[in-house]
């Protein structure tokens, strides 16, 4: 291994502990698999795998990535094919230790969630209040904000709308490391209730046709 390899390693070690950054030859095989032909015949494995456990360490580890210029990738679940590699030298943000369920509010009917809860998790919970969160096509295995992000069709759309449109609060880490919060969550003491203002609303930027598949950062907890 490179110097350079070595020096991130430990960076990303002193982030998140060494149990959780992996350049194994088997694990990183793991994170090069797709469902997509064009993908599988060209696979590419990242150079370390890492699982952040909070908002705070993805952000550190974000300024890593930046600071020896290394592309980054994340997924809640791992479930979708735009989470492998492009290209060498990548570093894959594994979510799956960010696993909370942080609110269910009965009132206001709205819950705040961490990247790798999935949809049965959330059901499962709300059901024992009284309510319940629409299941998209993708099942549910599927994460709750990364099916918010990228498309989130379900068969009861007609009704509650599509997924990205439902989105409230979000907290949200850029591409250069720095966390910003929309909605509701950007006032002090506001909570997670709504989406809009203050300012410009960027969910839109969040929500577009296929998302944002972290090409603009990766969002820690969405309402």
């Amino acid at each position: 291994m490179s110097e350079s390899h070595n020096e991130v390693k430990r960076a990303l070690e002193e982030i998140v502990g060494s149990e959780y950054v992996s350049d194994d030859p088997a694990v990183l095989e793991s994170y090069s698999k797709t469902f997509r032909p064009d993908i599988i015949l060209n696979i590419i494995r990242p150079e370390f795998v890492v699982l952040p456990g909070s908002a705070d360490e993805v952000e550190a580890i974000i300024k890593i990535a930046n600071r020896f210029k290394k592309p980054f990738v994340s997924g809640g679940q791992m479930y979708f094919s735009n989470f492998t590699p492009s290209k060498d030298g990548f570093i894959t943000i594994d979510m799956k230790r960010m696993n909370r369920i942080l609110e269910i509010n009965e009132k206001d009917m709205y819950a705040v969630v961490e990247p790798a809860v999935t949809f049965a998790e959330l059901n499962a919970e709300a059901q024992k209040k009284g309510l319940f969160v629409r299941t998209p096509y993708a099942g549910g295995v599927a994460s709750v904000i990364g099916n918010h992000l990228y498309l989130g069709f379900a068969g009861v759309d007609w009704r509650f709308g599509i997924a990205p449109q439902n989105i409230l609060a979000v907290e949200w880490i850029l591409p250069t490391g720095e966390k910003i919060k929309l909605g509701s969550l950007g006032l002090p003491g506001a909570g997670w209730i709504w989406g809009e203002g203050p300012g410009p609303d960027l969910r839109g930027l969040l929500r577009g046709l296929l998302g944002v598949s972290c090409g603009l950062g990766i969002v820690t907890k969405m309402a």
